[in-house]
């Protein structure tokens, strides 16, 4: 059985509830969006993740793509949170974002942030009535 998390978005609180919840896994898929947002904990939220006793794979979100890309030009940040954000991470913690791919291939499944084509794009539904 695996498990599949996405947009925690620095949620520890909401993390561990999940984790304390799940049944027995064998593998961990996180589909982006790991840190960022208003919750203060994106350096706990990763070092949660990255230290679960099962094997875990993640693909890049919108907000992990945005704090890689303002990191070095932290003036382009548009919220105060983005800021405290890029200042509070770890190397580790970068280096840990900067290896994710925009998408994992496991058996027939294709998991991703956003739609297949694009992890910044949104699926949005549209109500006809």
């Amino acid at each position: 059985m695996m498990a599949i998390l996405s947009d925690i978005h620095s949620n520890l609180y909401a993390l561990e509830a999940v984790l304390e919840d799940m049944p027995k896994v064998s593998a961990v898929y996180v589909l982006g969006d790991i840190v960022g947002g208003v919750s203060p904990f994106p350096c706990e939220v990763l070092d949660r993740i990255m230290g679960l006793d099962v094997p875990v794979s993640a693909v890049l979100g919108n907000w992990e793509d945005w704090l890689l890309r303002t990191r070095h030009d932290i003036k382009e940040t548009t919220l105060a949170v983005e800021a405290w954000t890029i200042d509070a991470l770890q190397e580790h913690h970068w280096n840990y974002l900067q290896k994710l791919e925009q998408s994992l291939q496991i058996d027939d499944k294709l998991l991703f942030h956003g739609t297949p084509e694009q992890f910044r794009d949104e699926i949005l539904c549209q109500n006809d009535a």
